[in-house]
């Protein structure tokens, strides 16, 4: 931590170094003034105009006038002319005093490329609707994976995080929103070929784009249903090696902090919710003012296993080069992260070599390999479970008796079985080989093949330590057991990819065609074996424990699957004017039988560029104005791998004094399964205008996803579980809308992106099997609602009086209890005169809606800054369980119980003991779903880049040092303030917590 501080005040000092070195006094001076048109003569607002060297500048008015004072003691003065979208102009001042300047367009600017599936597209003749994540997001922003880039930077993509604990903290990936009651998250495709997002290196990532509607993945087919992110790598580049070299230091905090009641609170609020239930107090005075004047101490269980901090870094170096034959680059960088808690870290290893090579004028090869190891330390017991119990458990109840013995409390001691528990390590080695080549075959004919190799190996151990516990008196409370496990998890994933691009322009049409076949497939094998009852804790070795057959456990499995491909797409355009594209995709998967093995999946798109036409051609106001529309279908095939055929399993027995091993069915088949399909409309509107000074986009969707794969709901003594069939049908709609301004004020360059996106699912069909209810009762899923929506009772407030209570008790199908004063007043919804289960509706949705983002930065004289914002205006959350009642499951109270209980306020049910009404486990109300809209200051990134001048005398070519904070700030209605926002577990913490990251970096190259 010293050597932290000091870091970050040597920094600091280095910040107001370079800022006093770039401070710059004017006095007054010669005055010119003048005008800025574009070529047809229309004049220009908000053109940067500078004096070079100098801070000194104005901007020009609506009129495109501007009028500027250069300082006396000026030496031979230069004009920079600065507009987006237009060459910069450099000019001489001289004795001139007026200066009327005509901007050259720079097409260059304006002709964007993008990515696209298999292969790039000007966007402004892109069709389909897909989203680039701006590069300055990926170039500045330190993080420690990759999908943690997603959240609140694009719309319609949402990055959840649940947890920040080391090598458990990848994000979930969903592109507009759930469409089927299976799970379909996004394909990462890597230089073109599917690989694992958060393997890679941010270091390393040159581009981002997420495809989103069927125009635009339909060309992936099976397994773009839900949406697809295309990542590019860096290249090299012509001109000699450069060597660079990037890292940070960072500390971890807690974002959030549950804080629970201290020991005198707990036990006057219990004996008050017990006198509330009608039984006498649990603890008396004396008792309480033995913990309140301090001659016993209690306990803070969470603290007890909590850090206020903890560190991480990541170093990385790269090398990069080429010339007109071969162009190479290379990385290496390591990643260590350490845990809030005891036994938690994780370290990763990446290297990559990027090579391209040109064999002569028609052919060029290219070779990619990617190698990731990563180790990853935790408890034998959950991090999870830890919390769950740290934040259940007395604060009466002492972590350790004074005779220093740890104290067994009902499932154990979590501050034990972090620190001494044992350790659960899992080491994994993920390589990845690309080989590929293009051949020009002719003018506008291409062909390319490649090659993918993906291995995985994942290698883990766990030891639990056997260990005793004793009472304060000495005595023997509980002994745990030790044991051993080792296990073995591998995949290997090969693919082959061909295609033909054909590509010509005549006249006024654009003709681009591409054909091509793919070949893809997939081998899992993993194998476990436990064993119990080691003589020592100090032998970790599977043939150290104990013989005897009931004392060990082998488990393994293994399964294959593959899928074989055809595609191709058509793009026409007209007078870059009007576009149209087509994509088909033909895919046979091993996932089903071969009656129903492949599926079509075609996609068409459309796209008008207004203006483009005559009657807008001369505003020059206007840059960029395209209307688009999209139809098509992608398929699901993310199911298990043989649910088309019966499949056996194996389990094992102990007759006797002799192990036995047996072979069952554990399902049954049906042949007839078939691609779930997800058919997709998509509209859309974009636009750019004074040369992208200000931009915009609109997209409006609906999808539907048919033949969705439902298992058929058998009674328990059926033996297993029945065959899933194609009976499912969800719908899911929504828009997207984002804004964009980049500007520059004399040398000060901004930017203003903001999006929004809210999405909708909607239950169409589920087999007249409906509803499904889980979890308690409390998660719902039926024809006319959301997808595992909240379903419970309506509540109309607490009652206010035993009077009131007491007439309605009879309405009431209550196993414990009676209703009273300070209890919630559930409706009887269908009017029968009884309040039981069939009152309960849908009472919430957990979907966020109305999601956003606001990214704003800019740079001047070399200091940059980048702020990002993201939230939700609409999010149902809910306080479950313990968090609500939590003297009725022995569980300690959140501090901002004390003041909201009932009579204090109505926000809280009275306290008490007995399950009543109060319980949301068995009276699930709309009182227990809070308002959970937020707010949260993503991320916050200052810099600064040296001057050349500087630079020139150390023989490097770019210094940059920055500052960084990840999760600053949020807000939120919750109830209670110390709950993450991000985080939904019903209010109890008992997850690993969200951290706060503060980064100190520099990264300069040679």
């Amino acid at each position: 931590m010293k050597q932290l501080t000091t870091t970050s005040n040597h920094l600091l000092l280095l910040f107001l170094l370079c800022l006093a070195t770039n401070l710059d006094l004017f006095a007054q001076g010669q005055k010119v003034s003048g005008t800025v048109s574009e070529p047809k003569g229309t004049f220009l607002p908000g053109v940067s105009v500078l004096i070079k060297g100098t801070t000194h500048g104005s901007i020009t008015d609506y009129d495109g006038k501007f009028d500027l004072e250069i300082p006396s003691g000026t030496k031979d003065p230069i004009l920079i002319f600065r507009y987006l979208g237009y060459k910069t102009q450099e000019l001489p001042v001289g004795t001139k005093s007026v200066f009327n300047i005509t901007l050259i367009e720079d097409a260059e600017q304006l002709k964007e490329v993008v990515v696209v599936g298999f292969g790039e597209q000007k966007k402004e003749n892109v069709t389909g609707s897909l989203e680039t994540m701006d590069k300055k997001l990926i170039k500045d922003r330190p993080v420690t994976s990759t999908s943690s880039l997603f959240q609140g930077t694009m719309p319609g993509v949402v990055a959840t995080q649940t947890s920040g604990q080391p090598g458990a903290d990848n994000m979930s990936i969903i592109v507009r929103g759930s469409s089927s009651i299976n799970s379909t998250p996004a394909l990462i495709i890597v230089d073109g070929m599917p690989a694992e997002m958060n393997n890679i290196n941010p270091q390393d990532i040159e581009s981002m784009t997420v495809l989103k509607d069927a125009a635009a993945t339909a060309i992936y087919g099976a397994r773009a249903a839900g949406g697809v992110i295309l990542i590019t790598t860096k290249r090299g580049e012509d001109g000699k090696v450069s060597f660079g070299y990037n890292g940070y230091v960072g500390l971890q905090t807690p974002t959030k902090e549950h804080q629970f009641v201290g020991a005198v609170d707990y036990m006057e609020m219990r004996n008050q919710a017990r006198v509330n239930d009608g039984a006498l107090p649990l603890y008396t005075e004396d008792q309480i003012n033995e913990y309140r004047d301090g001659t016993k101490q209690g306990a803070n269980w969470r603290e007890s296993i909590l850090k206020s901090s903890a560190l991480q870094q990541q170093h990385n170096l790269t090398v990069s080069g080429g010339s007109d034959k071969i162009k190479y680059y290379g990385s290496g960088s390591f990643f260590d992260q350490e845990g809030l808690t005891a036994n938690t870290n994780f370290q990763r290893y990446n290297m990559r070599m990027n090579v391209d090579a040109k064999i002569n004028d028609r052919l060029n090869t290219h070779f990619r390999t990617h190698i990731a190891n990563s180790s990853r330390t935790q408890p034998t017991r959950s991090v999870g479970s830890a919390f769950y119990n740290a934040n259940i458990y007395s604060p009466v109840d002492p972590v350790k008796w004074d005779n220093g013995e740890w104290n067994y409390v009902r499932n154990g001691n979590p501050q034990r079985w972090l620190e001494e528990g044992g350790d659960r390590i899992s080491d994994l080695m993920y390589t990845q080989m690309m080989l590929g080549a293009d051949y020009k075959i002719a003018n506008g004919l291409t062909a390319y093949i490649d090659y993918n190799m993906n291995y995985m190996h994942d290698r883990g151990t766990a030891f639990n330590n056997q260990h005793d516990y004793y009472g304060a008196n000495g005595d023997l409370v509980k002994s745990e057991p030790n044991w051993y496990e080792d296990y073995n998890a591998s995949n290997l994933y090969s693919g082959l990819q061909a295609r033909l691009d054909y590509e010509k322009n005549f006249a006024n049409h654009y003709i681009k065609g591409m054909i091509g076949y793919s070949h893809e497939s997939k081998t899992n094998n993993n194998g476990q074996m436990t064993k119990y009852n080691y003589l020592t804790n100090s032998i970790h070795v599977i043939d150290g424990g104990s013989m005897n057959p009931t004392d060990w456990r082998m488990d393994g499995t293994a399964s294959e699957w593959a899928i074989q491909s055809v595609y191709a797409r058509l793009n026409y355009a007209f007078k870059d004017k009007y576009l149209f594209e087509a994509n088909v995709r033909v895919d046979g998967s091993s996932k089903f039988a071969q009656n129903n093995r492949h599926g079509v999946f075609p996609s068409f798109s459309a796209g008008w560029r207004i203006s483009e036409e005559g009657f807008l051609k001369d505003a020059d106001w206007l840059t960029n104005l395209k209307v688009r529309a999209s139809w098509g279908q992608v398929g699901n095939q993310n199911i298990p791998y043989y649910d088309w055929t019966a499949t056996l399993a194996t389990g094992s027995a102990v007759i006797g004094d002799q192990g036995v091993s047996s072979v069952y069915y554990d399902k049954t088949a049906n042949p007839n399964i078939k691609w779930e399909t997800k058919e997709t409309t998509n509209i859309g509107l974009e636009g750019d205008f004074f040369g992208r000074l200000i931009g915009f986009s609109v997209d409006v969707f609906k999808n539907r996803t048919n033949d969705i794969l439902m298992n058929v709901p058998v009674p328990p003594q059926f033996g297993y579980d029945a065959p899933r069939v194609n009976a499912g049908v969800v719908d899911n709609n929504g828009w997207e809308v984002s804004l964009r301004h980049n500007n520059s004020i004399g040398e000060f360059q901004y930017f203003v992106n903001l999006n929004m996106f809210d999405n909708r699912n909607n239950v169409v069909d589920i087999l007249n099997t409906g509803p499904w209810i889980e979890d308690d009762g409390r998660v719902f899923t039926d024809v006319g609602a959301p997808m595992k929506s909240w379903y419970g009772y309506k509540s109309d407030g607490i009652y206010q009086t035993d009077e009131e209570a007491l007439a309605n008790t009879a309405h009431y199908e209550l196993t414990n209890g009676r209703i009273k004063a300070g209890d919630i007043k559930l409706i009887d919804s269908n009017g029968d005169g009884v309040i039981d289960g069939d009152d309960r509706e849908l009472i919430g949705d957990p979907n966020p809606h109305y999601m956003f983002g606001i990214n704003l930065g800019g740079s001047w004289k070399g200091f940059d800054f980048n702020i990002l914002f993201n939230g939700a205006l609409q999010r149902d959350v809910v306080l479950l369980n313990e968090a609500a009642m939590p003297f009725a499951l022995q569980a300690t109270p959140h501090e901002w119980m004390k003041e909201k209980a009932w009579p204090n306020t109505n926000e809280l049910p009275i306290l008490r003991e007995d399950f009543t009404v109060n319980d949301p486990g068995r009276y699930f109300s709309d009182f227990w779903v809070q308002d959970g809209k937020y707010i949260r200051l993503k991320n916050v990134t200052i810099g600064y880049t040296f001057k050349q001048s500087f630079l020139s005398k150390v023989g490097a070519t770019n210094a940059r040092l920055y500052v960084s904070g990840d999760n600053i700030w949020s807000s939120s209605s919750l109830w209670s303030p110390t709950v993450d926002p991000e985080i939904d577990n019903g209010g109890r913490g008992s997850s690993y917590p969200q951290v706060s990251v503060y980064t100190t970096g520099v990264s300069i190259n040679f």
